[in-house]
């Protein structure tokens, strides 16, 4: 019994650091009245486009294009 313990993986309790283990899936607590676009616009209320400048959303290459097309076509 005691071999084939051994062999398990690590307890759980010190696997990963917190950091790994933040959840990815919650918008960033931004203000929004201050958050901008990369283009210096302010936010039109995107989202993904805030995940993506908060470095926790890797963002796919389709919806990044859909909303880069929409602002794009605002002049």
């Amino acid at each position: 019994m005691a071999a084939r313990r051994s062999r398990q993986a690590p307890p759980r309790s010190t696997r990963g650091t917190p950091q790994s283990q933040w959840p990815t899936h919650q918008p960033p607590t931004l203000d929004r009245g201050r958050v901008r676009t990369a283009m210096g616009r302010p936010d039109l209320g995107l989202r993904e486009a805030d995940l993506a400048m908060d470095g926790r959303m890797k963002l796919c290459r389709h919806h990044f294009q859909q909303i880069w097309g929409g602002l794009k076509h605002r002049k």
